[in-house]
Protein backbone atom coordinates (compact mmCIF):
# COMPACT_ATOMS: atom_id res chain seq x y z
CA UNK A 1 0.00 0.00 0.00
CA UNK A 2 1.00 3.42 -0.70
CA UNK A 3 1.15 5.87 1.78
CA UNK A 4 0.28 9.73 0.56
CA UNK A 5 0.38 13.15 2.38
CA UNK A 6 -3.10 13.81 2.18
CA UNK A 7 -4.59 15.21 5.03
CA UNK A 8 -8.33 14.65 5.72
CA UNK A 9 -11.24 16.18 8.54
CA UNK A 10 -13.85 14.22 9.50
CA UNK A 11 -16.37 15.43 11.82
CA UNK A 12 -13.81 17.70 13.11
CA UNK A 13 -10.77 15.01 13.45
CA UNK A 14 -7.66 15.27 11.50
CA UNK A 15 -6.52 12.13 9.94
CA UNK A 16 -3.82 11.06 7.49
CA UNK A 17 -4.94 9.16 5.07
CA UNK A 18 -2.77 5.74 3.92
CA UNK A 19 -3.56 5.37 0.13
CA UNK A 20 -1.63 5.43 -3.37
CA UNK A 21 -0.18 8.06 -4.96
CA UNK A 22 -1.66 10.92 -7.41
CA UNK A 23 -1.74 8.55 -10.90
CA UNK A 24 -0.02 10.07 -13.20
CA UNK A 25 -1.65 11.89 -15.95
CA UNK A 26 -2.76 9.74 -19.12
CA UNK A 27 -1.19 6.47 -17.78
CA UNK A 28 -4.09 4.92 -16.01
CA UNK A 29 -3.06 3.00 -12.35
CA UNK A 30 0.91 3.91 -12.33
CA UNK A 31 1.84 4.32 -8.74
CA UNK A 32 5.37 5.52 -8.45
CA UNK A 33 6.66 5.98 -4.49
CA UNK A 34 9.90 6.89 -3.03
CA UNK A 35 10.60 5.46 0.61
CA UNK A 36 13.47 7.05 2.99
CA UNK A 37 12.01 5.48 5.99
CA UNK A 38 13.99 3.22 7.76
CA UNK A 39 15.28 2.00 3.95
CA UNK A 40 15.70 3.21 0.80
CA UNK A 41 13.58 2.36 -1.97
CA UNK A 42 11.62 2.95 -4.90
CA UNK A 43 8.53 1.16 -5.68
CA UNK A 44 6.92 1.41 -8.94
CA UNK A 45 3.37 -0.45 -9.44
CA UNK A 46 4.56 -2.53 -6.53
CA UNK A 47 8.02 -3.69 -8.13
CA UNK A 48 10.95 -2.44 -6.52
CA UNK A 49 13.35 -0.79 -8.72
CA UNK A 50 17.21 -0.58 -8.37
CA UNK A 51 18.84 2.65 -9.85
CA UNK A 52 22.54 2.21 -7.96
CA UNK A 53 23.99 3.86 -5.80
CA UNK A 54 24.71 7.29 -7.36
CA UNK A 55 20.66 6.91 -8.40
CA UNK A 56 19.51 6.22 -4.51
CA UNK A 57 21.38 9.53 -3.52
CA UNK A 58 20.10 11.95 -6.10
CA UNK A 59 16.33 10.41 -5.67
CA UNK A 60 16.91 10.85 -2.32
CA UNK A 61 18.04 14.13 -2.08
CA UNK A 62 15.67 15.42 -4.23
CA UNK A 63 13.08 13.61 -2.37
CA UNK A 64 13.86 15.17 0.68
CA UNK A 65 13.45 18.44 -1.19
CA UNK A 66 9.76 20.40 -1.05
CA UNK A 67 10.88 22.71 -4.08
CA UNK A 68 13.41 22.68 -7.05
CA UNK A 69 16.90 22.56 -7.17
CA UNK A 70 19.34 23.69 -9.28
CA UNK A 71 21.75 20.95 -11.07
CA UNK A 72 24.73 22.73 -9.76
CA UNK A 73 23.15 22.46 -6.07
CA UNK A 74 22.32 19.07 -6.38
CA UNK A 75 25.71 18.54 -7.90
CA UNK A 76 27.26 20.59 -5.23
CA UNK A 77 25.11 18.79 -2.88
CA UNK A 78 26.15 14.59 -3.60
CA UNK A 79 30.05 15.12 -4.72
CA UNK A 80 31.09 17.99 -2.18
CA UNK A 81 34.93 17.27 -2.85
CA UNK A 82 34.78 17.11 -6.45
CA UNK A 83 35.23 19.83 -8.64
CA UNK A 84 32.28 21.62 -10.09
CA UNK A 85 33.30 19.33 -13.56
CA UNK A 86 33.77 16.28 -11.90
CA UNK A 87 30.73 17.44 -10.20
CA UNK A 88 28.33 17.58 -12.83
CA UNK A 89 29.31 14.77 -14.85
CA UNK A 90 28.40 12.45 -12.29
CA UNK A 91 25.22 14.14 -11.89
CA UNK A 92 24.44 13.35 -15.81
CA UNK A 93 25.54 10.09 -15.29
CA UNK A 94 23.17 9.71 -12.12
CA UNK A 95 20.53 11.31 -14.09
CA UNK A 96 21.11 8.51 -16.79
CA UNK A 97 20.83 5.90 -14.65
CA UNK A 98 17.25 6.94 -13.22
CA UNK A 99 15.83 8.30 -16.68
CA UNK A 100 16.64 4.89 -18.19
CA UNK A 101 15.43 2.69 -15.10
CA UNK A 102 12.51 5.10 -13.80
CA UNK A 103 11.68 7.20 -16.40
CA UNK A 104 8.79 9.10 -14.70
CA UNK A 105 10.32 9.48 -11.18
CA UNK A 106 12.85 12.79 -12.15
CA UNK A 107 11.32 16.50 -12.90
CA UNK A 108 13.70 18.36 -15.31
CA UNK A 109 12.76 22.12 -16.40
CA UNK A 110 15.74 24.23 -17.41
CA UNK A 111 18.30 23.67 -15.22
CA UNK A 112 16.12 22.63 -12.13
CA UNK A 113 15.23 19.07 -10.91
CA UNK A 114 12.70 17.88 -8.60
CA UNK A 115 10.53 14.73 -8.35
CA UNK A 116 7.75 14.24 -10.31
CA UNK A 117 4.55 15.68 -8.32
CA UNK A 118 2.83 12.25 -8.55
CA UNK A 119 5.60 10.43 -6.60
CA UNK A 120 4.74 8.99 -3.29
CA UNK A 121 7.10 10.36 -0.13
CA UNK A 122 7.01 8.23 2.84
CA UNK A 123 8.57 11.16 4.77
CA UNK A 124 6.21 13.76 3.64
CA UNK A 125 3.39 11.78 4.63
CA UNK A 126 5.47 11.90 8.50
CA UNK A 127 5.93 15.39 8.29
CA UNK A 128 2.25 15.88 7.56
CA UNK A 129 1.31 13.57 10.22
CA UNK A 130 4.07 15.95 12.92
CA UNK A 131 2.84 18.76 11.53
CA UNK A 132 -0.75 17.61 12.49
CA UNK A 133 0.01 16.74 15.90
CA UNK A 134 2.41 19.50 16.60
CA UNK A 135 0.08 22.05 15.89
CA UNK A 136 -2.83 20.44 17.94
CA UNK A 137 -5.07 19.20 15.23
CA UNK A 138 -5.42 16.04 16.70
CA UNK A 139 -4.03 14.29 18.95
CA UNK A 140 -4.31 10.11 18.41
CA UNK A 141 -2.45 8.21 16.26
CA UNK A 142 -3.81 4.83 14.80
CA UNK A 143 -0.99 1.62 14.41
CA UNK A 144 -0.13 2.41 10.70
CA UNK A 145 0.14 5.71 12.04
CA UNK A 146 2.55 5.13 14.90
CA UNK A 147 4.66 2.87 12.40
CA UNK A 148 4.76 5.74 10.39
CA UNK A 149 5.85 8.45 13.48
CA UNK A 150 8.88 5.28 14.33
CA UNK A 151 10.57 5.76 11.21
CA UNK A 152 13.70 7.24 11.58
CA UNK A 153 15.51 9.04 8.13
CA UNK A 154 17.84 6.51 6.42
CA UNK A 155 19.67 5.60 9.34
CA UNK A 156 22.31 3.19 7.57
CA UNK A 157 23.39 6.07 5.54
CA UNK A 158 26.52 8.38 6.54
CA UNK A 159 25.71 11.75 4.28
CA UNK A 160 26.28 15.38 5.48
CA UNK A 161 23.51 16.68 3.79
CA UNK A 162 21.31 13.92 5.65
CA UNK A 163 22.21 14.85 8.65
CA UNK A 164 21.04 17.62 9.75
CA UNK A 165 16.63 16.62 8.35
CA UNK A 166 17.70 13.13 9.65
CA UNK A 167 18.02 15.08 13.58
CA UNK A 168 15.18 17.55 12.83
CA UNK A 169 12.72 14.54 12.15
CA UNK A 170 13.82 12.84 14.66
CA UNK A 171 13.16 15.48 17.55
CA UNK A 172 9.53 15.84 16.04
CA UNK A 173 8.79 12.33 15.94
CA UNK A 174 9.53 12.02 19.47
CA UNK A 175 7.59 15.22 20.44
CA UNK A 176 4.46 13.94 18.52
CA UNK A 177 4.66 10.44 20.09
CA UNK A 178 5.24 11.94 23.31
CA UNK A 179 2.12 14.02 22.61
CA UNK A 180 0.14 11.54 21.77
CA UNK A 181 0.99 9.39 24.66
CA UNK A 182 -0.05 12.43 26.76
CA UNK A 183 -3.07 12.70 25.14
CA UNK A 184 -4.17 8.98 25.25
CA UNK A 185 -2.94 9.03 29.10
CA UNK A 186 -5.02 11.99 30.20
CA UNK A 187 -8.10 10.62 28.06
CA UNK A 188 -7.57 7.10 30.36
CA UNK A 189 -7.14 5.07 27.07
CA UNK A 190 -3.71 3.84 29.25
CA UNK A 191 -2.80 0.86 27.09
CA UNK A 192 -2.44 3.38 23.97
CA UNK A 193 -0.48 5.93 25.25
CA UNK A 194 2.04 3.30 27.43
CA UNK A 195 2.63 1.86 23.84
CA UNK A 196 3.35 5.27 22.43
CA UNK A 197 5.32 6.22 25.27
CA UNK A 198 7.55 3.05 25.27
CA UNK A 199 8.22 3.48 21.42
CA UNK A 200 10.22 6.74 22.57
CA UNK A 201 11.62 5.60 25.53
CA UNK A 202 13.07 2.24 23.31
CA UNK A 203 14.41 4.70 20.69
CA UNK A 204 15.61 7.48 22.81
CA UNK A 205 16.63 5.49 26.37
CA UNK A 206 17.94 8.48 28.45
CA UNK A 207 15.24 10.95 27.62
CA UNK A 208 12.89 11.33 30.66
CA UNK A 209 10.04 12.68 29.55
CA UNK A 210 9.47 9.31 27.83
CA UNK A 211 10.09 7.72 31.15
CA UNK A 212 8.04 9.81 33.06
CA UNK A 213 4.85 9.37 30.76
CA UNK A 214 5.48 5.52 30.72
CA UNK A 215 5.56 5.75 34.44
CA UNK A 216 2.36 7.80 34.87
CA UNK A 217 0.40 5.13 32.34
CA UNK A 218 1.33 2.12 34.33
CA UNK A 219 -0.30 4.40 37.83
CA UNK A 220 -3.06 5.13 35.70
CA UNK A 221 -3.67 1.56 35.68
CA UNK A 222 -2.64 0.65 39.15
CA UNK A 223 0.85 -0.78 38.41
CA UNK A 224 2.45 0.51 41.12
CA UNK A 225 5.31 -2.41 40.37
CA UNK A 226 5.86 -2.02 36.83
CA UNK A 227 6.26 2.05 37.73
CA UNK A 228 8.74 1.65 40.20
CA UNK A 229 10.43 -0.79 37.95
CA UNK A 230 10.77 1.59 34.67
CA UNK A 231 12.15 4.42 36.91
CA UNK A 232 14.73 2.03 38.58
CA UNK A 233 15.75 1.18 34.97
CA UNK A 234 15.66 4.44 33.50
CA UNK A 235 17.76 5.74 36.82
CA UNK A 236 20.29 3.46 36.72
CA UNK A 237 20.64 4.19 33.21
CA UNK A 238 21.09 7.97 34.00
CA UNK A 239 23.55 6.95 36.50
CA UNK A 240 25.37 4.64 34.63
CA UNK A 241 25.69 6.55 31.40
CA UNK A 242 26.50 9.97 32.39
CA UNK A 243 26.33 10.25 36.54
CA UNK A 244 23.23 12.12 36.95
CA UNK A 245 19.72 11.82 38.63
CA UNK A 246 16.46 12.14 37.45
CA UNK A 247 14.51 15.29 37.69
CA UNK A 248 13.18 16.22 41.17
CA UNK A 249 9.47 15.86 39.72
CA UNK A 250 10.55 12.77 38.40
CA UNK A 251 11.85 11.72 41.85
CA UNK A 252 8.86 13.22 43.68
CA UNK A 253 6.76 11.19 41.26
CA UNK A 254 8.22 7.62 41.57
CA UNK A 255 10.79 7.44 44.88
CA UNK A 256 7.77 6.41 47.16
CA UNK A 257 7.32 3.78 45.22
CA UNK A 258 10.93 2.48 45.34
CA UNK A 259 11.23 2.97 49.01
CA UNK A 260 7.72 1.59 49.69
CA UNK A 261 9.07 -1.58 47.22
CA UNK A 262 12.48 -1.64 48.99
CA UNK A 263 11.15 -1.57 52.70
CA UNK A 264 8.88 -4.70 51.48
CA UNK A 265 11.44 -7.13 49.09
CA UNK A 266 15.31 -5.78 49.34
CA UNK A 267 17.54 -2.00 49.26
CA UNK A 268 17.76 -0.17 46.23
CA UNK A 269 20.62 -0.38 43.64
CA UNK A 270 23.68 -0.30 45.35
CA UNK A 271 26.12 2.75 44.09
CA UNK A 272 22.99 4.81 43.39
CA UNK A 273 21.82 7.64 45.23
CA UNK A 274 17.82 7.41 46.01
CA UNK A 275 17.77 11.06 45.64
CA UNK A 276 19.60 14.00 44.54
CA UNK A 277 21.93 16.41 47.56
Amino acid sequence: MIVSAELRRRGGHVSVIVQTAPERPGTGTTTLQVQVLRHFRIVSNGSVVEVGHAGERLVAYLALEDHTRTRNQVAGALWPEAAQYQAAASLRRALSIVRRLAPDLIRREANRLSLQSWVSVDAQAQRHLIDAITTGQRDSADGVELRLLGGDLLPDWDEYWLAAAREELRLLRLLSLEAVAAAHVAACRHAAGLNAALLVAREEPLRESAHRLVIQAHLAQGNQAQAAQQYLRYRGLLWDDLRLLPSPDLQALAEPLVREAARRTRPSRAGVPLTSR
